[in-house]
């Protein structure tokens, strides 16, 4: 097995040569806002997730945010994970306690949602599905590596199932987890102001 400075390059090098390879060019028009998936502006979600702890099988909960920003333009979004997680699980102890951890996260997409109407040539985007990476490092010693797969709708909400493997202690953590981005996208005036 790859140890894991050497895994995230290899995953790193295959997202960044496919979306170079898949990556569209910009709007035309340098002052035109541009409302498709994935776009060069920031995201901040705050998330909610609940699942479990392979240690003992209990009930995890936990509460993060993911600040991120566009490295390839409708393809590719870096950033970090900040939160904590309540557990009852962590190893060698039975109390029920709060791990804080952070770490980098990649976000890749995958396709865009479009809902197609007759009688118009391109559909009404409404979301995207992608795919993310994770290390997140935490007190106790807790180390995870994972990742999972998202549905956000609007640019506001998404809904993610994700696992992560805590590679110190043995133990793997399933979640699902909603979240709502909190840097919303300004939409232009419908009709703007003429000099």
């Amino acid at each position: 097995m790859l140890p894991p400075a050497r895994l995230y390059g290899v995953l790193i090098l295959i997202l960044c040569n496919s979306a170079i390879m898949k990556a569209q060019p910009l709007m035309p028009s340098s002052s035109a806002l541009d409302f498709a998936e994935f776009n060069k502006r920031p995201v901040l979600p705050i998330e909610a997730g609940l699942g479990f702890s392979s240690r003992q099988s209990k009930a995890l909960f936990s509460v993060q945010a993911s600040p991120q920003f566009t490295l390839i333009n409708h393809q590719l979004r870096l950033g970090a994970t900040v939160g904590g997680a309540y557990t009852t699980t962590y190893p060698d102890q039975l109390s029920e306690h709060w791990i804080g951890y952070a770490g980098p996260k990649l976000s890749y997409k995958l396709k865009q949602l479009e809902l197609k109407l007759a009688g118009l040539p391109q559909g009404i985007a409404f979301g995207n599905l992608n795919v993310f990476l994770e290390h997140l490092w935490g007190g106790n010693n807790v180390k995870l590596f994972g990742g999972g797969i998202a549905v956000e709708l609007a640019k506001k909400a998404s809904v993610s199932i994700k696992c992560h493997r805590d590679y110190e202690h043995q133990s793997t953590w399933g979640q699902l987890g909603l979240s709502y981005n909190f840097i919303p996208q300004k939409k232009p005036p419908t009709f703007p102001n003429n000099p």
